[in-house]
């Protein structure tokens, strides 16, 4: 599956909006010390960006950190549990590639800041705006680094029904 397959696009576009309804409910529902807490996470997560050997993983693993603050923070079980459905396939998958390079994790952390900034501003459609915009500049990179990457052959129906008995 590649990423810009019609499937693939639409379940990141169903958690783009998700992602960003999460995002508006933390901004109403956050109290003081989570917004402090988040604080500290976007912070962490610039010292972070600025260490030359921060893998995409590593700093994946520190976003993946705090959107489960935000899942906690906006108090919707339903909500948090729609968007990691969503997210184990096509966004676990590319998730890594919106962030593989330096300045890739540069852009994501300053769609934290500009996150932050909005929820700390307790305006909820600008909270829903910076959500949106974030997660679409991140499949934005993603897709750029996709198309650029060589692609694997197609296995043969033959091999993959192979494999599959072998398990």
């Amino acid at each position: 599956m590649a990423l810009d397959d019609g499937a693939i696009q639409d379940l990141l576009s169903i958690r783009e909006v998700l992602f960003a309804l999460l995002a508006e409910r933390c901004s109403e529902r956050a109290s003081d010390a989570d917004l402090a807490s988040l604080e500290r996470a976007v912070a962490e997560l610039g010292a972070l960006s600025a260490k030359p050997e921060c893998s995409a993983r590593e700093f994946q693993a520190a976003t993946d950190r705090i959107v489960s603050r935000l899942y906690r923070i906006s108090r919707m079980p339903g909500l948090s549990l729609m968007i990691q459905n969503i997210s184990s396939g096509p966004a676990e998958l590319f998730g890594p590639l919106a962030v593989a390079t330096r300045d890739m994790r540069l852009a994501d952390l300053r769609g934290y800041q500009r996150l932050l900034r909005a929820m700390q501003s307790r305006h909820s459609g600008a909270v829903f705006n910076a959500a949106r915009a974030m997660h679409a500049e991140g499949v934005k990179r993603a897709e750029e680094l996709s198309a650029v990457m060589p692609r694997a052959a197609p296995e043969s129906p033959a091999a993959l029904k192979g494999r599959r008995r072998r398990r």
